[in-house]
């Protein structure tokens, strides 16, 4: 029941957001429409092969860069505001510090990734990424404002809210990612007006992704206040 409630508060608070704080979803709705409004106007749209060849368009990858960026904050701003609700406050030095690890960790496993032969870094890579998973339940538990977990209390006690994140994380995430990418199979060679719909609702969609997975990690993080 308490896994039950644990998904039940997620799917109904990461629509909430929407009504609390619609800052959250607009932090990428807004640069993921922008994005949709370069691919029309280069002609992404029209068939398959001018959405092949225009896929790494210069123009299309800056507001992607963008985007990302803006899915990113509206994660971790979610976070952020369930924690505030919780009537916590995030430790923003560790909150710093954190995220600096991680970022060090990303560039590292990268340059690492580089060097390695692909057939050693095929077995490698799967292995760091889990045992680094410790480093993302330093980040949200200083987003949540849990001082007492320190990268040493991550590594002791924090791999079964990992698990708790990492399996609810992907219940909507996957199925709302295939909406996202089917939009954008949809609205090929379609009429201007039906694009434009099509790429409106998939701004909104990706909205809701990054409204899940801030949520999911925070309430992953809790636990369900049921149990």
């Amino acid at each position: 029941m308490a896994a039950w409630a644990l998904v039940r508060d997620s799917a109904l608070d990461s629509l909430r957001l929407w009504r609390i704080a619609v800052w959250v979803p607009l932090l990428v709705v807004i640069p993921e429409f922008i994005q949709h409004l370069a691919e029309i106007n280069l002609g992404m749209f029209e068939s398959r092969e001018a959405a092949r060849a225009l896929s790494s368009d210069p123009q299309r990858m800056l507001f992607g860069a963008v985007k990302i960026a803006g899915l990113f904050a509206a994660m971790l701003a979610a976070v952020v505001v369930w924690t505030r609700r919780d009537h916590a406050r995030p430790a923003w030095r560790a909150v710093g510090i954190a995220f600096g690890l991680n970022l060090l960790l990303t560039a590292l496993v990268f340059g690492l990734g580089q060097v390695i032969p692909a057939g050693v870094w095929a077995v490698l890579n799967p292995v760091l990424m889990i045992v680094t998973l410790p480093f993302l339940v330093l980040l949200v538990g200083a987003l949540l404002g849990d001082k007492a977990m320190t990268l040493g209390a991550a590594y002791r006690r924090g791999w079964l809210i990992m698990l708790r994140m990492a399996l609810l994380l992907p219940l909507a995430w996957l199925p709302l990612q295939w909406l996202h990418e089917r939009n954008h199979f949809w609205a090929m060679g379609q009429d201007s007006w039906a694009v434009w719909a099509l790429m409106a609702f998939d701004s909104l969609v990706v909205g809701l992704m990054a409204c899940w997975a801030g949520t999911a990690l925070h309430h992953g993080y809790r636990g369900s206040k049921s149990a």
